[in-house]
């Protein structure tokens, strides 16, 4: 078993390797459940965390995870530092962090699909499952100002590439992620964008075929310099 940080060397090296020799990739939405209709919003706000759980398919991968794209609403003018960050799963339950997200605050009294992009590579290996985490610093001390909510659903309907899958509920916690709670209702709105990485074995048969391509159009380029050459010794004389 390759550590995590392993397997984020391998995967850089195979990224390179694929630059090199021209490897098609692209990213693909793999898991999401953000076409199922909107009943409502959980509560995002000052030492208040919300998680979703999402497992990867293990028939293909290593992923590189490229983005994720979270419904979210913003019902107060001091809903600030909105923030999202994926998890490790510990026994079907929130771990520790694992990598941190950039993107934007959500815009007042609006409700949309907002993508945020991980400040460095991360993979995601397959049969795994991961926690993406929200919160904000908005105080809700007043009972009233609930700040930011993460859009949720009734249904546990869901789209994507085989395996993957979104939990039928959200992890809450209350005391800045010390300890959490699963609640089995309402799974909240999102979609995961990721790249999968071709196995080496794949690669290493496209960097055969480009150099064989290579030694033959340098023998077609040699054949036609020494025909060149010849013909000009021919005129010569």
């Amino acid at each position: 078993m390759h550590s995590h940080h392993e397997n984020t060397l391998r995967v850089a090296t195979l990224m390179l390797a694929c630059k090199l020799f021209d490897v098609d990739l692209h990213a693909a939405t793999v898991v999401s459940n953000l076409d199922q209709a909107e009943v409502g919003g959980i509560a995002v706000t000052d030492g208040v965390r919300i998680a979703m759980q999402f497992t990867v398919g293990s028939q293909t991968g290593p992923w590189r995870l490229d983005r994720v794209e979270l419904r979210i609403s913003a019902s107060f003018a001091t809903a600030r530092d909105f923030s999202v960050e994926l998890r490790s799963d510990a026994a079907g339950m929130v771990g520790e962090h694992v990598s941190s997200f950039s993107g934007p605050d959500p815009i007042l009294l609006s409700v949309s699909n907002y993508t945020f992009i991980p400040v460095s590579e991360f993979v995601l290996l397959p049969g795994s499952s991961y926690w993406l985490s929200v919160t904000s610093s908005t105080s809700s001390s007043d009972g009233l100002n609930i700040g930011y909510g993460w859009s949720a659903t009734n249904t546990f309907a869901q789209s994507g590439s085989t395996d993957w899958a979104i939990s039928d509920g959200f992890a809450y916690s209350s005391d800045t992620g010390l300890s959490w709670t699963f609640e089995h209702q309402e799974p909240c709105l999102f979609a995961i964008q990721a790249t999968a990485i071709p196995e080496p074995d794949c690669i290493e048969a496209v960097a055969v075929g480009t150099f064989m391509l290579f030694l033959r159009r340098n023998r077609c380029l040699s054949g036609s310099s020494r025909e060149l050459n010849q013909r000009t010794q021919r005129n010569r004389g």
